[in-house]
């Protein structure tokens, strides 16, 4: 037989068991902070990627055109000016007529600048110290298929216009090229259409442009006059 203890029944309206000491619930409480805490946390993180996914697939709002005009701005001083417009090309050069052409061909003794002279003695009527120790007349035929050449002595005796009788080359002493051009057109009767002229200095040029002239000197010696160059030997 098993004897019931007199007293209050041990088994009440709640769990059986013994009490919970209080150590054993501050621990439960714990516990279940950390879990509804830990899902506190994924349930944010979800929302939040949730979220974002559409907000990502969003395209861009198009810019706002607006029909005001809006004033251009001023350049301030830093900005450069527009650049000039580049000037138009020349006009092509017409071709010659198919005639015969004369070009005179003057070689001055002048050892300083002949074209020079020449300006002066045109502007001013002054001669110049330099003759035409030189006379070539070059034609062109109308086909331009050859060169004619001929060479006037420069002391031949012929009528200068305006000054009388003397040597050719002193055509161009007292009136320059265009008496030096009348003069030759009156000996030949022909039409003088472009004329040329050299200096010494032009003639050592075009000399040296077509690679110069050897010259053998077997003894050295100066010269005596002007310039008194030394030529050494070789």
């Amino acid at each position: 037989m098993v004897s019931t203890p007199s007293g209050p029944d041990p088994i009440g309206p709640g769990t059986s068991g013994p009490e919970p000491t209080a150590p054993a619930a501050l621990k439960r409480r714990r516990v279940i902070a950390a879990v509804l805490s830990l899902v506190l946390v994924s349930f944010v993180a979800v929302s939040a990627l949730l979220f974002s996914r559409p907000a990502a697939q969003v395209a861009a709002p198009a810019p706002v055109t607006s029909d005001t005009a809006t004033a251009t701005p001023t350049p301030s001083e830093t900005t450069p000016p527009p650049a000039p417009a580049p000037p138009p090309p020349p006009e092509p050069i017409a071709e010659l007529p198919a005639a015969p052409m004369n070009i005179l061909v003057i070689g001055s003794d002048s050892r300083a600048n002949a074209r020079e002279q020449a300006a002066h003695t045109a502007a001013t009527g002054e001669s110049q110290d330099h003759r035409s120790d030189a006379l070539m007349l070059v034609q062109v035929p109308a086909d331009r298929h050859a060169l004619y050449v001929i060479s006037i002595m420069r002391d031949l005796w012929v009528d200068i216009p305006g000054y009388g009788a003397s040597k050719i080359n002193a055509g161009l002493e007292v009136g320059g090229i265009d008496l030096t051009t009348r003069t030759v057109e009156s000996l030949l009767g022909i039409h003088v259409d472009h004329t040329l002229m050299l200096d010494f200095n032009g003639f050592r040029s075009l000399t040296d442009g077509l690679g110069g002239i050897d010259v053998n000197v077997p003894i050295p010696f100066q010269a005596t006059f002007d310039t008194e160059h030394v030529f050494t030997a070789g």
